[in-house]
């Protein structure tokens, strides 16, 4: 039988259909009875990441921040929330574009065929097209995006905007001081 148009991604072992790879990936561990996520505090284990961020309340009590990241110790009053966080951990980017190949970490940020700001539609519209307007005037490299462009010419300038709070070191690029900080966290 084959998929339902959209859902190219078919299951080998039951009739279920995904747009996505990584929801089939998830899906399948569901056959294989793989239980990849375990309790920290008493080692139980669990198919899914939801499943184990609502174990873990039992752990916190029932106050309101009981969804601790175990990674750098943020607490979150909903399950959704860590879940979205974990993504800058783990990079990880679930959904795609319907029209290219683009994936990003939250679906607010998909690019699908309706965008909330004009601007959103545009930016993603030049990885299709290969436009790329923003012009640096000291190189001549070219880019799709206004701020790619300012964080570039901070290479020409020396500029270093992100302080690190914990020591000394400056750096060009927010996800440079997002990666540094891991150090100071003993990852």
């Amino acid at each position: 039988r084959q998929p339902p148009p959209g859902k190219p991604y078919k299951c080998s072992e039951c009739e279920s259909s995904f747009s996505h790879k990584s929801s089939l990936s998830k899906h399948q561990i569901t056959h294989v009875g793989e239980r990849p996520f375990t309790c920290g505090e008493c080692r139980r284990s669990f198919r899914l990441q939801i499943s184990l961020i609502m174990h873990q309340r039992i752990h916190a009590g029932k106050n309101e921040m009981a969804f601790l990241c175990p990674q750098c110790g943020k607490n979150f009053t909903r399950p959704s929330h860590l879940l979205r966080h974990q993504r800058t951990h783990t990079g990880e980017r679930p959904y795609q574009c319907s029209q290219c190949e683009k994936t990003f970490s939250e679906k607010s940020k998909l690019c699908g065929k309706v965008f909330i700001r004009k601007h959103h539609l545009l930016e993603h519209q030049r990885i299709h097209t290969g436009e790329r307007p923003y012009h640096c005037a000291e190189c001549g490299k070219n880019f799709t995006q206004k701020h790619h462009l300012l964080e570039h010419q901070r290479a020409h300038t020396g500029e270093r905007p992100y302080p690190c709070t914990e020591c000394t070191k400056c750096f060009r690029y927010k996800q440079s001081l997002k990666y540094h900080l891991r150090t100071h966290m003993g990852e």
